[in-house]
C-alpha cells in the first residue's frame, strides 16, 4: 500500500511538472495591437477589439470633459483631445488591464492601461505635458506614482492647463 501511495505522487509531481497549474488570472487581460478607432476625449478611446467597437477609459488619468448631454466642458478639453488624437487616433496599441481597477467600470466600458507599441504610456505622456491629472485613487494603480510625480513636474514647470495663463488646473474654469 505504501509503495502505490509515494509511487502515485512521484508521478502526480512529474505531471504537474509537465502541467504546471496557473491560476485563471496570473496575470492582467491585455489586448495587443488594437486599432485606435475615435479619441473621444483625453482620456476616452473607441477601440476595435477582434472586430467589436469598445470604449476604453484610460486608468489613472483625469482630462478635462468636453461638452456632452450629461457633462459641460472644462477649460482645455480642446487641446487635451487634439493632443490624445495626435498621438493615438488610428494608431495600434496595446490595452493592459490593471488588477487594482478591474476590468470594466459600472456600464461596461474596459478599463485600461493604453501603450503604444513603441512603448510610450498615452496616460503618462498627457499628465507630463499638463493635458490631464492623475488620479488619486484609494485603490492605487499600477502607473499612480508616475502620474502623480509627472503631475508634479507639469504644475511646477506650468506646462499645459497648469500656465498661469490657461486654466490654472482645469477644474477652476469652465468654458
Amino acid at each position: 500500500m505504501y509503495k502505490k501511495l509515494v509511487t502515485g505522487a512521484v508521478s502526480l509531481a512529474f505531471v504537474v511538472g509537465l502541467f504546471p497549474v496557473t491560476p485563471a488570472f496570473a496575470s492582467p487581460h491585455e489586448d495587443k495591437h488594437v486599432k485606435v478607432l475615435s479619441v473621444l476625449s483625453g482620456d476616452w478611446l473607441q477601440v476595435s477589439i477582434n472586430g467589436d467597437s469598445k470604449f476604453v477609459k484610460i486608468i489613472g488619468i483625469d482630462a478635462p470633459d468636453r461638452l456632452t448631454a450629461t457633462t459641460k466642458a472644462q477649460c482645455y478639453n480642446r487641446e487635451s483631445w487634439q493632443r490624445a488624437k495626435k498621438i493615438a487616433e488610428n494608431a495600434f496599441v496595446n490595452l493592459i488591464e490593471d488588477e487594482t481597477q478591474g476590468n470594466e467600470d459600472k456600464n461596461g466600458n474596459l478599463l485600461r492601461n493604453v501603450v503604444m507599441e513603441d512603448g510610450r504610456v498615452l496616460g503618462t505622456m498627457m499628465v507630463r505635458d499638463g493635458y490631464a491629472k492623475a488620479v488619486n485613487a484609494k485603490k492605487p494603480s499600477f502607473y499612480q506614482k508616475t502620474f502623480m510625480k509627472y503631475e508634479k513636474e507639469a504644475k511646477a514647470a506650468k506646462r499645459g492647463f497648469w500656465a498661469a495663463n490657461k486654466c490654472d488646473g482645469f477644474y477652476t474654469k469652465v468654458r
